[in-house]
């Protein structure tokens, strides 16, 4: 019975270090997922610039676009459509090593007066990343607008 245990144990062990993720080469890699996303709701295209040194890695720009989501003004709720995200570079969101990464950060206003907040979790594998994002933006002409989705297949190329 004991052998039992010690082999499941060393099995579950194995398997979260062959699913932890990893990540790429050292230089600036951009990750980019928007040629392979379908505009359904729950899904999000998802680009992020990410610098992996010896030191340490983060992800230093994140924008995109998630479809679907509510919006509500004057205490009516209406679909979204689409929202897009740019988080705000500062600070980076730092990526652990075994891949992961979980921040959240203001979202960039613009000239119509879009203000809020984006939430990002995800894991890189290598030259891919997969994960969520939350948004939830204010904007003056549809009032209190969030949504939430999926990106996955984010393929990565070195810059330069």
């Amino acid at each position: 019975m004991r052998l039992l245990a010690l082999f499941l144990l060393a099995m579950s062990l194995l398997v979260s270090v062959a699913l932890a993720g990893k990540l790429p080469g050292e230089g600036v890699w951009i990750y980019d997922n928007g040629d392979t996303v379908t505009a359904k709701d729950g899904r999000a295209i998802f680009r992020a610039y990410v610098r992996v040194e010896a030191k340490g890695t983060s992800i230093f720009s994140v924008d995109g676009i998630l479809f679907g989501g509510k919006c509500r003004k004057g205490g009516r709720s209406n679909p979204a459509g689409s929202m897009a995200y740019d988080l705000a570079s500062k600070p980076e969101i730092r990526v652990h090593p075994d891949g992961s990464f979980s921040a959240t950060r203001k979202a960039v206003g613009d000239a119509t007066g879009v203000k809020g907040k984006v939430k990002v979790k995800g894991v890189f594998n290598g030259t891919r990343v997969s994960g969520r994002v939350t948004v939830h933006l204010h904007n003056p002409n549809f009032g209190d607008c969030r949504g939430r989705g999926k990106f996955a297949g984010a393929k990565g190329e070195l810059a330069g």
